[in-house]
């Protein structure tokens, strides 16, 4: 029995603490996982556009500076001075490569570093662009002839006052420049830069090792370059020390639960063995009386024949008065004796359907009159034109209500007030008897439906046990509201049961 107990035991933590416990950690991993994720994205869509809003001032800083510089070239007609510029500006400036004035027909002329005076650029797309529009173009990212590094190549034309071109001035950016500035503000960031053709043209950062497939993409203004980043690995260390700390407190919230649930069900064990005790030990209490009752009802038989013989034997008055109190003793155990019998086993059932309105009508009589001898109102809530059938012996719920009422009427001095009540709500017939008397002690609640116990002087203290032994034989419920000084109300439950045919109703 010990081993089945701890089977079931496990089972039960298992259920309620093991595989919730799994499941909420499984759930709040992925859960954070997907939050971190998130907050990756968010910050290398943010590096993304520091990114691009720094390559694009640089480029455009890098116009601005050429559209100055060709101004200024416009007016110095010496050729050193032009070199001397340039390689000034050169010097200073790391993002350039290399300067150079070209002529009309795409020829260097000058240039801070080796250039071939034989060799046009004339043919160039971005050469034709500056020409037709008289304005900087810009080239697409190609591998320098005499650097064999990406380059990129900015051509301005030199104006004269006329707005007529008179030379172009050609620099050369270098790609790495730009690497090495993603390099420095995003070291962690894997990036590739693409052309429109999304060949690749360089990469920046660390490639991430678990790549997760998420993809970020940027397009430039001021390059026909496109970004592409990728989201760093994930810190599992970070997540690892939340994910414990929460399933430590997750599993300690579900001990907590089962050991609630626990507690409920020992509770909830002890009443239904408390129950069953009381159950064991009325039927118990039950047997003994009967089996009692028999034994001391057939001497008292014999006992109150004697004492009528006697009473005619013996006329003085003196000894009439004693065959008198003899003879209301011999009654009180009688009905005692009585009482112990409808305890141990009520009165032969006789099953029929009946209206619960019509029984309280026949007993009101008795309890009417009882009312009126000790200056005690009475009213009675009764719905006569809708009846409220039950299944039952008569006898046994008249039985319930004269003992209920019996006790109310005892418990109240003149002037108080005996109200009885029918209905039904639902499925249930609602019995109330009301009184106005001294009411119970909060402590005594419990205990009033023990056999043997009252708190009246002469009491037999089986009157409240045998009507809670009644309505359990019916399935219905009491239950008994009381506060000291004000009165007690007991409510009776019983379930509806409406007849089928004729012959179950009640007698006439």
């Amino acid at each position: 029995m010990r081993r089945l107990w701890w089977k079931n035991h496990i089972f039960q933590y298992i259920v309620i603490v093991i595989i919730p416990a799994i499941f909420l950690s499984m759930f709040f991993w992925n859960m954070q996982e997907e939050a971190l994720i998130k907050k990756y994205k968010n910050e290398t869509e943010n590096m993304l556009n520091i990114h691009q809003k720094q390559i694009d001032n640089l480029i455009w800083e890098t116009k601005t500076k050429m559209e100055t510089m060709a101004i200024f070239l416009n007016k110095i007609k010496s050729p050193d001075e032009i070199k001397d510029l340039l390689t000034k500006v050169y010097k200073g400036e790391p993002r350039f490569s290399g300067f150079y004035i070209v002529d009309q027909n795409g020829y260097f002329q000058l240039g801070t570093r080796y250039y071939d005076p034989n060799v046009s650029i004339k043919h160039r797309p971005y050469f034709q662009e500056a020409v037709t529009k008289k304005a900087t173009s810009i080239s697409e990212a190609y591998i320098g002839p005499f650097s064999n590094h990406f380059i990129v190549t900015l051509c301005t034309p030199i104006l004269d006052h006329n707005q007529n071109i008179t030379n172009m001035l050609v620099a050369t950016v270098r790609v790495d420049y730009i690497q090495n500035i993603m390099n420095v503000l995003s070291p962690e960031l894997y990036i590739e830069t693409k052309n429109l053709n999304g060949e690749t043209i360089f990469r920046s950062g660390i490639k991430p090792e678990n790549d997760l497939g998420i993809i970020i993409e940027k397009d430039l203004h001021e390059l026909p370059w496109k970004l592409e980043a990728r989201l760093p690995d994930i810190k599992y260390i970070d997540l690892q020390d939340r994910i414990f700390v929460t399933s430590i407190m997750i599993f300690i919230v579900l001990n907590v639960i089962f050991l609630l649930i626990q507690y409920y069900l020992l509770r909830r064990k002890a009443k239904l063995e408390l129950i069953r005790a009381e159950q064991q030990k009325l039927e118990l209490v039950g047997t003994l009386a009967t089996s009692t009752a028999h034994e001391i009802r057939n001497p008292l038989t014999g006992i109150h024949g004697f004492v009528q013989l006697l009473k005619e034997k013996y006329t003085s008055d003196e000894d009439q008065h004693y065959f008198d109190v003899m003879e209301k003793e011999i009654e009180r155990i009688n009905e005692i004796v009585s009482e112990f019998i409808v305890l141990g086993k009520p009165t032969a059932y006789k099953h029929k359907h009946y209206n619960l309105i019509e029984i309280v009508q026949e007993v009101t009589p008795f309890i009417s009159s009882e009312c009126h001898i000790k200056n005690l109102k009475f009213q009675l809530h009764l719905d006569k034109e809708n009846p409220i059938w039950i299944y039952c012996t008569k006898d046994h719920i008249k039985q319930v209500i004269l003992n209920i009422t019996k006790n109310a009427i005892e418990s109240m001095d003149s002037e108080g007030t005996l109200t009885i009540s029918v209905a039904k709500h639902k499925k249930k017939a609602i019995l109330t008897i009301r009184d106005t008397g001294k009411g119970i002690p909060p402590q005594l609640i419990n205990k009033i439906f023990d056999p043997f116990f009252t708190m009246k002087d002469g009491g037999t203290g089986l009157g409240l046990a045998i009507c809670q032994r009644i309505i359990d034989l019916y399935e219905g419920s009491i239950h008994i509201n009381s506060e000291l000084n004000k009165g007690t109300c007991v409510t009776i439950t019983l379930p509806l049961n409406f007849p089928n045919d004729k012959e179950n109703l009640q007698d006439d």
